[in-house]
């Protein structure tokens, strides 16, 4: 997650697509447990 914070510092376009993406993922594999 350290990864994207950086990310988002360099570029806050693909910030903002990645990280809910990421988000989504997350919640789908805890939903699915």
């Amino acid at each position: 997650m350290i990864y994207y914070i950086i990310i988002c510092q360099v570029d806050i376009s693909y910030c903002s697509f990645v990280i809910p993406f990421v988000f989504f993922v997350y919640l789908c594999r805890l939903t699915s447990l």
